[in-house]
Formats: C-alpha cells, structure tokens, sequence
C-alpha cells in the first residue's frame, strides 16, 4: 500500500505551514513529494467554521499560500483538509464544512490518459504545538491503480493485441475526507458503471512468453475508484445485463501452421476477448492483472449479436502418445521371384 513517508520541510514562523508526506506508489504520473506542486487546504476552527480555504503552491524546497494565515490569538486547534490536484482538475463537487467535508459525484476521467493520481490528507494543531514545526501532512492515494499485462508462451497461434477495455465497474461516488490522520476516507458507491478504453490499432503489440503492458506509456495506467467488484456472469447473463466486471483484449487470432486468422472473421480486422473478474480493489493498492492467452482466448465479449459469452477458442487438439514395442511376426511369409 502507501505507507512510507517523504517529509519535506515547509516555510516556518508565525504563519500557518505545512510539511508534508506523500505514501510511495508505483505509477510514474502518480502523486509523489517531489512532484507536489500545489495542494488545496480547507481549515475548520473549533465552531465548525471555515477558518480559510486556500491553495499552497511549490517553491523551492516549500509550498507557499496564495495569502498567509495566522494561528487563531486564542491558541484553538484547526482542523487541516488538504487534497491534490485542485478541484478545478477533478470532476466532483467539493464541500469542505466542519460537519462535513467531502467530494460529492467524484468520477475519474473517461480516458485513461487524462486520469489523475487523487490524494487527500488530514491534520490538525494549534500555535502552542506546530507554530514552529508547522503541521504535518501525509497525503494517502483514495483511488485504486490498475494494470492489464497479457503473455502467450502457445505455439499454435500468434495474439497481436491493439487495445484493452476494464469493462462495467462503477464510475461515480462521493468521499467522505478523512477525518483523522490515519484515516483513508470513505467512498460512498453510486450505480453508474462505465468501461475504461485504450485503443492502438496502428502499433499492435504481438504477445510472447514474457508479460508486457497492454496499457500505452501515453494513456499510463488506469486510476478507478476502489470498490469490490462483481464479476460478469457468462453463464446465466451472456450479454451482461446485470452490468457485471469484466477484462477484456482487443485482438486477433492467427494459426501459426497456416496464417488463417481464427479471430474476428474478417482478414486484419481486430474483435474483443473478454474475462470476467471479481476483485475487490482498495484505496492506495495497484493491482496487476496477467492475462495468459497460452491455452485459451476468452469470451465473446457481451455485445456481440450471436454468441456473447462463448469460448473464443475452443480447446486446442491435444494427443497422448504411446509407442508399443516391436513383436515378431510367427507366420512365414515365403515370395516367390
């Protein structure tokens, strides 16, 4: 998870400061200390009013108010809200309040490609204690960081691959902020699901032994919302009515004996293989899917008009081979010339 602190030292004095710490992930666009430029704080005095609401920006080796704050002359603790990027980058409603502070309608971005790493922190203080240390910060990651990898080790067909779909998870929720500083936030899972595309058709990747991303250096990884899915149900819900996970591959299918492509129908034309899934996905954990296309390609995926949920491929001819000794002939066979 995200757990290991960076402490970076902020500007100290009177003024409100901050140091923060950022939990270490494993996305190169995901949020760190050393790219934190900016980062929005929400302050609650002791009778639940906003005390200030602010941006602090990156400078130098600190991160610097739009304005300076001062510690309230009554020495009260305040309240800390902080969270990155800003709201303006994030799709959601912010509503910081001494009662409540949380996001209401977060939805990640449609493209993976535009998707940010959302991190939230909690902390508190007052003058007597952190006037000269100043508050500390450790933002934790409130999304869940998914992968798709796929690898063929078979010799009987050849997978070129030209994109990857994270299929019917639920795309809208509300977060509750975290509350004190161990604390992760809460989501609050709406009903609207969405599929998550990357498509490159014009550099397919061809599957070998070794697993390799199927998701682009451009699009990066996918950041969704943490949430226990429930797998799409071949068997009794072929065309996925009930809206169930899935993975799925965009590719296509050639015999390595004879070069016909096996899948889709049409020569060169690319079709998706799908697999249904049921993890449950947490806050702050990158989860990396492997999908082995050694003995089998997957599903039809549930808009296809015919046969949606069926094997791709139906299992390869396999033989077993015995080789019995030699016995003599007890007959005479005598040839005449």
């Amino acid at each position: 998870a995200c757990s290991t602190e960076e402490p970076m030292t902020e500007n100290r004095g009177t003024a409100i400061a901050f140091r923060a710490a950022v939990g270490r992930g494993t996305r190169a666009a995901e949020t760190t200390v050393a790219n934190l430029d900016r980062f929005a704080v929400t302050a609650i005095a002791v009778d639940g009013s906003v005390y200030f609401s602010d941006t602090y920006a990156r400078a130098e080796q600190s991160w610097i108010p739009s304005a300076q704050h001062y510690w309230p002359t009554d020495n009260s603790e305040l309240k800390f809200y902080a969270y990155a990027p800003a709201a303006t980058a994030l799709t959601g409603t912010f509503s910081i309040t001494g009662t409540e502070p949380k996001v209401a309608g977060f939805e990640p971005a449609a493209e993976l490609k535009d998707q940010q790493d959302f991190v939230v922190a909690y902390g508190s203080g007052r003058k007597s204690a952190q006037g000269a240390a100043g508050v500390q910060l450790t933002f934790r990651h409130a999304l869940a960081q998914i992968e798709v990898r796929a690898k063929n080790a078979g010799r009987v067909y050849t997978y070129k691959v030209a994109g990857v779909r994270i299929g019917s998870v639920v795309s809208e929720a509300d977060f509750a902020l975290p509350a004190t500083k161990e604390a992760q936030g809460v989501w609050t899972l709406g009903t609207d699901k969405a599929d998550y595309v990357v498509e490159y058709a014009a550099s397919p990747l061809t599957l070998g032994t070794d697993a390799q991303s199927l998701m682009t250096a451009e699009s990066g990884t996918a950041m969704l919302l943490p949430q226990q899915l429930t797998a799409w149900d071949t068997a009794d819900d072929k065309a996925n009515a009930g809206k169930g996970a899935f993975l799925a591959v965009k590719l296509n299918i050639v015999a390595q004996v004879d070069g016909n492509q096996m899948y889709p129908k049409t020569a060169g034309e690319y079709g998706w293989a799908c697999i249904p899934v049921d993890t449950k996905w947490e806050a702050g954990y990158k989860y990396v899917y492997t999908l082995d296309f050694t003995n089998g390609a997957g599903k039809y995926p549930p808009e296809h008009p015919d046969v949606p949920g069926e094997d791709i491929l139906t299992d390869p001819i396999r033989f077993t081979v015995d080789v019995e000794p030699w016995k003599n002939d007890e007959g005479e066979h005598n040839l005449n010339m």
